[in-house]
């Protein structure tokens, strides 16, 4: 009895070390074009405007107002939905909060990145996303 009890907790040790480390991001490519071109620039926007973010993503990278490459930036803290429909989702966890990278000339749209966290947006989670897109198209 002892010993299945051990195995069982071995396991579920196991099963919560990987998945606490999985990425919960979503990528997508929405235009194979941007992956043979060079980034040559980006510009920045974030929605709604929040100085630290900027901030945070001008250490990481030059942007250049005038270039037609937009990397737009939208995130939401302190999600508290109110409605009854989302009672199961509640019960098992909603976000906390949400980052999204998109990467976009004019209305086009090339590349996004979407994440929901557990915790209120930091710095860690935006240098994350700019990491994983600079991985995938720098």
């Amino acid at each position: 009895m002892f010993t299945s009890i051990l195995k069982f907790l071995l396991l579920l040790s196991v099963l919560f070390l990987f998945t606490a480390c999985e990425d919960k991001a979503i990528v997508k490519i929405h235009n194979k074009k941007i992956l043979e071109t060079k980034l040559q620039c980006m510009s920045l926007l974030v929605f709604p405007p929040n100085e630290n973010i900027e901030n945070t993503f001008n250490k990481l990278y030059p942007f250049k107002p005038e270039c037609p490459l937009t990397l737009h930036i939208s995130y939401k803290n302190a999600i508290v939905c109110n409605s009854s429909f989302n009672a199961s989702r509640k019960a098992a966890g909603m976000p906390n909060s949400y980052l999204r990278l998109e990467l976009k000339e004019g209305t086009k749209l090339y590349y996004s990145y979407y994440v929901d966290l557990d915790d209120i947006l930091g710095e860690d989670q935006l240098e994350e996303g700019f990491s994983r897109l600079k991985k995938d198209l720098l």
